[in-house]
């Protein structure tokens, strides 16, 4: 009985988390809506803004269990066509060098259509010592929120976290049909099966 809850309950969350994955996935991707940018816009709020200068300031490499790399997030502070006030966007490194010369100027018209997001906790940290530097040319740059040029990217893998998701569901009925019972070695089998799904969508998501 323990063993059937158990795994009910590990179901419902697959199926609440597909579900989550499969609504904001969707809702990212067609959101089109654009307001002025400021380094008080709020989390989800889609910008569109000119930059003439840019520099790689910050790096976050991301890993699991300590010691396995997912990738890393570059991070640039950029000024822009409007405002002196400085901002941090997150964007590949191919991006800057199509866009921008040795000296971090632009080559051109360079506009950034990106979304809002906000700092993870380990980022912090750095950002604040990085304004400690700016502190000395009169400048600051917010710690909490920055600007990803790449948040369809993140939208994607939701859509295909929730592919993962629905996968995993198919191949545990499947796997219980052909047992024709649950037993204890068929729910454990599953419940690793699951936790490995789980952790892998876990990573999909860093971005």
């Amino acid at each position: 009985m323990k063993i059937k809850f158990g795994l009910v309950v590990l179901v419902l969350a697959f199926l609440g988390w597909m579900v989550w994955s499969v609504v904001t996935g969707i809702s990212g991707l067609t959101k089109t809506e654009t307001e002025e940018l400021t380094r008080y816009s709020k989390e989800g709020a889609l910008c569109e803004f000119e930059v003439n200068y840019a520099k790689e300031v910050h790096t976050l490499k991301h890993v699991i269990f300590r010691f396995i790399p997912l990738g890393t997030d570059h991070f640039y502070l950029v000024f822009t066509q409007d405002s002196v006030e400085p901002l941090l966007v997150k964007a590949s490194p191919s991006w800057y060098d199509e866009n921008f010369n040795s000296l971090g100027l632009a080559r051109g018209a360079v506009t950034i259509h990106g979304e809002v997001r906000e700092f993870y906790s380990q980022s912090k940290k750095s950002i604040r010592e990085l304004n400690s530097k700016l502190a000395e040319l009169g400048e600051s740059v917010s710690d909490e929120n920055y600007v990803d040029s790449d948040y369809r990217v993140t939208y994607i893998l939701r859509l295909l976290t929730a592919a993962l998701l629905l996968s995993t569901a198919v191949v545990a009925v499947v796997t219980f049909m052909r047992v024709g019972q649950i037993s204890k070695v068929a729910a454990s089998a599953a419940t690793i099966y699951m936790v490995v799904a789980v952790l892998a969508s876990i990573g999909m998501n860093l971005y």
